[in-house]
């Protein structure tokens, strides 16, 4: 019998998502097992879509937004799709292949449709090589999450994606190397497996926003895995000026930028509280209500990183509505050990 699917899409809800539902749609009809679809919604104004599950996701990012479904996904394969890309008609049959190989993780190729600006085909000169790496090689240490597969035991171990910070990116890259790290890789590719690339073109405003982000992404990155560095970071800048250019300095700047070191992911802690002696996880809503004595606070960041640890929540609070008006943030308490990094 083959393995179970659960599509998870973070979405802003923005006009290329409507496409990759169409696409979906034709997909899961040609599809030999069932497929479960569920959006991650940063927007707060989607409304479900026939054949799909909205899950909130206001309070957080890309990767929250993947965190999220997986919370509330049934499949034992978790397929990672971006709202910018549309599926083939047989994505998931060619999928499934991997499905019979022994691998945790797999990935292929994105087809991006050619056209833009001088500024948007240097972006893509610069930065859409990503796109295509599982088209070049048989494995990789990382492969962008717009297409990408993972086991759920796999998934479950890493602690799900990482956010890396406020408008940063990377978490696929971490994602993989932390798979590496755990013995789950490399990530297996497969050639037809391909989805194709939609977004319109970007202004070079944006795209310099975006290049700063990368840079920003490597730098936490270098600090999370030391030894890795993204081959941009050793080009030398080039001199002149045009579009190329500003997008080099912008993800240099990036990269030499001053942030803060990054944190311990709360999923992983999470993932070790629930493997842990009597874990009691709680639902603050009142601010004045005092903590339980001798307990440790995890974090109260977004709640989606209680809903990945849903197999440790007691009776009293898995029956909490997560979307509740006058929502104030989630806590998590440990009253036998405190967590570990």
């Amino acid at each position: 019998m083959e393995a179970s699917l659960s599509v998870c899409v973070p979405t802003v809800a923005r006009e290329s998502l409507f496409g990759l539902l169409a696409s979906l749609e034709r997909a899961r009809a040609a599809s030999p097992v069932p497929v479960e679809v569920l959006l991650g919604d940063a927007s707060g104004e989607l409304s479900p879509p026939p054949g799909t599950r909205v899950v909130d996701n206001r309070q957080g990012s890309a990767a929250a937004g993947r965190n999220v479904c997986v919370a509330q996904a049934s499949g034992e394969l978790l397929v990672f799709v971006d709202d910018d890309v549309e599926l083939r008609p047989d994505y998931f049959a060619r999928l499934l292949a991997g499905a019979r190989e022994p691998w945790q993780a797999w990935a292929g190729p994105i087809a991006r449709r050619p056209g833009g600006d001088r500024a948007n085909r240097a972006w893509a000169a610069l930065f859409d090589g990503n796109f295509s790496l599982p088209l070049r090689q048989p494995s990789v240490r990382w492969a962008p999450s717009a297409n990408l597969v993972l086991r759920r035991g796999a998934f479950e171990a890493l602690g799900g994606f990482r956010e890396l910070g406020p408008g940063v990116g990377g978490e696929d890259v971490d994602l993989g190397l932390r798979l590496e790290a755990a013995g789950l890789g490399p990530i297996r590719c497969l050639d037809g497996l391909v989805v194709d690339h939609v977004a319109g073109a970007e202004t070079l405003a944006r795209l310099k926003e975006k290049a700063h982000a990368y840079g920003r992404a490597e730098q936490l990155l270098g600090q999370l895995h030391p030894g890795y560095e993204d081959p941009r970071a050793r080009r030398p800048l080039p001199v002149g000026r045009g579009p190329r250019v500003e997008l080099l300095r912008a993800f240099e700047r990036g990269r030499r930028s001053v942030a803060d070191p990054p944190r311990p992911t709360s999923l992983a802690r999470m993932a070790n509280l629930a493997r842990g002696p009597a874990p009691r996880l709680w639902v603050e809503r009142d601010p004045a209500q005092a903590p339980p004595e001798g307990a440790v606070l995890l974090g109260t960041r977004q709640r989606e990183r209680l809903l990945y640890a849903r197999e440790a929540l007691e009776p009293s609070d898995s029956a909490a509505p997560v979307d509740a008006e006058g929502w104030r943030g989630w806590s998590a308490w440990a009253t036998e050990r405190p967590p570990s990094p």
